[in-house]
């Protein structure tokens, strides 16, 4: 797996649990997210996953390449343990 679709995954798993969180009644901790309805909350992560993938993409970070999908998880992980707390 290339650190672009794991970046890309980890977003997309990021897109996912937080609408199962949304579905439970949590809501976002985020102060910046918090400003938006969900349409323009999925749509600002939806621009900023494109960016950072083309900067991946384009410009050869070669062993730090890895470190954006690392960090890209840490949301899913901060969800998944926010909903098993709040269960």
């Amino acid at each position: 797996m290339t650190p672009i679709v794991a970046f890309l995954l980890a977003e997309l798993l990021d897109i996912i649990t937080t609408l199962i969180g949304f579905s439970q009644g949590l809501i976002e901790g985020n102060p910046f997210l918090k400003l938006f309805a969900l349409e323009w909350m999925i749509t600002e992560k939806i621009l900023l996953i494109a960016l950072v993938a083309l900067c991946m993409y384009k410009f050869d970070f070669k062993k730090w390449n890895w470190i954006f999908p690392i960090v890209a998880f840490l949301p899913v992980i901060w969800n998944i343990f926010v909903m098993v707390i709040e269960l």
